[in-house]
């Protein structure tokens, strides 16, 4: 597995136990090493809100308690802002049902306070930063292919010939728009399953 990033990781804290706060920071910079690390933290709801809006963070720990609201209820906003910020679910309830809930809501990882410690929380916290990184990854292979086969299109459709994937079958998958002026046939009539 990767290591974190070596120059800068910023870590949001939202819970609404000053002590549970004060320990989970301990965790993070005992936990992890050759970062630097900035920790911002916010004890309810509205506070969390505004430090999202504000700035951008490369992990979230939330709390279940939050005050008025919970930390599924934030889940959901951050997710339907299409925040991609991994959010690891802490509890100190230990409740499966709610585990289940924060990651049907968007929650990367779910850990228990009772069970906490420095090399869990780093380890949580180096997961969902690899699966951040492969989804970036992915995202940009798919976006090369894209670009690849709409170049690829343009190739085709610019040649002075027609070019075409058939089969033996006479089905045919690929045309380019040529293939109209040479051969009489729309298009339409040549889509595959028309």
């Amino acid at each position: 597995m990767s290591d974190l990033p070596p120059d800068e990781l910023r870590i949001l804290i939202v819970d609404d136990d000053l002590d549970d706060i004060l320990l989970i920071e301990d965790y993070i910079h005992e936990g992890i090493d050759g970062s630097r690390i900035l920790v911002d933290t916010a004890m309810n709801f509205q506070e969390a809100r505004h430090f999202l809006n504000n700035a951008s963070y490369d992990v979230l720990l939330l709390d279940y308690l939050l005050g008025e609201k919970n930390g599924l209820e934030l889940i959901k906003i951050v997710r339907q802002t299409d925040v991609k910020t991994p959010i690891i679910f802490l509890t100190g309830m230990g409740d499966e049902e709610v585990a289940v809930r924060a990651l049907k809501s968007g929650a990367s990882d779910y850990l228990s306070k009772g069970r906490l410690s420095p090399e869990l929380l780093a380890h949580s916290i180096r997961n969902v930063l690899e699966l951040v990184r492969k989804e970036e990854e992915r995202q940009a292979a798919v976006a090369a292919l894209q670009e690849s086969e709409e170049n690829y299109r343009m190739l085709v459709n610019n040649l002075p010939a027609v070019v075409f994937k058939g089969y033996t079958d006479w089905s045919i998958d690929f045309y380019d728009n040529k293939i109209e002026e040479f051969t009489g046939y729309q298009k339409r009539i040549l889509t595959p399953g028309a």
